[in-house]
């Protein structure tokens, strides 16, 4: 999400569904404290992370700097995609410093617990590249706020486009995480329900450098459409290997 995507979230955020949580609730320190959560140095950090802070800066400068006279301040932290710090630093951030909402970009473990924390302190929890529908689906709270795409919108669009050029063979390139294999799941749903086949699949750790595995296995399917199930620096350098090796396939 670039930057003026985010700070638009934000800013509608604190003008709608905050501005009426925070109507409901005293602030002891007199400060609404924005935090906001995201891989600031690996896989993902191009998708949000610097950038995002950036964004939720000029939003809230751009909304004058408070609500109703009470100054907005931010707060932030790099989950470095890993449960255990996400989870940890948002219990500490509701528990410990006065964290009124918070704004994330983070991998779905990390959303789907802190969900939960939120919704049971009664505070707004926004989602803005966090794609996982169980988010508000099956985990769905009267505090949590997806703003952008999940895994059955993404890859809804794109199937039906591919499968109606007849391209009705695929084999999936996912990453071994809960997001990939969603994402996995909801599309071959789609392929299938249209009438095509999922002719096989590979998975791949976060972060990673070297797709010539994947790309050969891939190519060796068969497949018409080679489809890309992971973003961030992993997708960057799996098209880029893919170009370099010539693998021709839709993706």
């Amino acid at each position: 999400m670039n930057k003026k995507a985010f700070a638009a979230l934000i800013g509608a955020a604190l003008a709608g569904q905050t501005q009426v949580a925070f109507s409901q609730q005293e602030f002891t320190d007199n400060v609404i404290r924005v935090g906001v959560m995201s891989d600031m140095s690996g896989a993902y950090a191009d998708n949000c992370g610097p950038s995002s802070v950036e964004a939720a800066r000029i939003a809230i400068e751009e909304f004058g700097g408070n609500i109703g006279g009470t100054p907005i301040e931010i707060i932030t932290a790099d989950d470095q995609n890993k449960p255990d710090i996400g989870v940890a630093t948002a219990a500490r951030w509701i528990d410990r410093e006065g964290v009124d909402t918070i704004v994330t970009c983070s991998l779905t473990p990390i959303v789907l617990a802190t969900s939960e924390a939120m919704a049971a302190n009664k505070k707004p929890y926004m989602l803005a590249g966090s794609a996982a529908t169980e988010a508000t689906n099956g985990k769905c709270n009267p505090y949590t706020t997806n703003w952008a795409y999940d895994t059955y919108v993404a890859p809804r669009a794109v199937v039906e486009a591919m499968m109606a050029k007849g391209l009705d063979t695929w084999f999936f390139i996912t990453v071994d995480l809960t997001y990939g294999k969603l994402l996995e799941e909801d599309a071959k749903r789609f392929v299938e329900a249209a009438g095509g086949k999922v002719v096989g699949f590979t998975r791949h750790p976060l972060n990673s450098t070297d797709f010539s595995g994947q790309l050969l296995e891939a190519s060796a399917s068969g497949a018409k459409v080679i489809a890309i199930a992971n973003s961030g620096s992993d997708m960057a350098n799996l098209v880029k290997q893919a170009q370099e090796y010539q693998v021709t396939q839709n993706g």
